[in-house]
């Protein structure tokens, strides 16, 4: 299990910039299973399940499903599964905390 940051996007927009992450990845299958949950501020317009993309501090990113979404009265919390790898950083980052829609 990690806790790092990172960024909720979708379509290209960013939804839930400084997200607080915990990530779990499993290393002893292949491909690598990830799946976690996330903190977000208050006023987040992330509010509804459904496929974002995760992009971390560290630059590896992915598509994910999020699984629920919880408002709060002091933050958005929500957990996700990761759809496919969890890529490594990229080169040229596009959004957030970096990556390629390259496949």
């Amino acid at each position: 299990m990690q806790q790092t940051t990172g960024t909720l996007l979708q379509g290209g927009v960013i939804l839930g910039p400084d997200a607080e992450i915990i990530l779990v990845v499993d290393p002893t299958a292949e491909p690598s299973p990830w799946y976690g949950s996330f903190v977000l501020p208050v006023g987040t317009e992330l509010s509804e399940p459904g496929r974002y993309r995760l992009e971390l501090a560290d630059g590896r990113y992915g598509d994910v499903t999020v699984t629920r979404v919880r408002l709060l009265e002091c933050a958005v919390v929500g957990a996700f599964t990761g759809d496919g790898p969890l890529r490594e950083p990229s080169p040229t980052p596009l959004g957030g905390a970096g990556g390629s829609d390259a496949r």
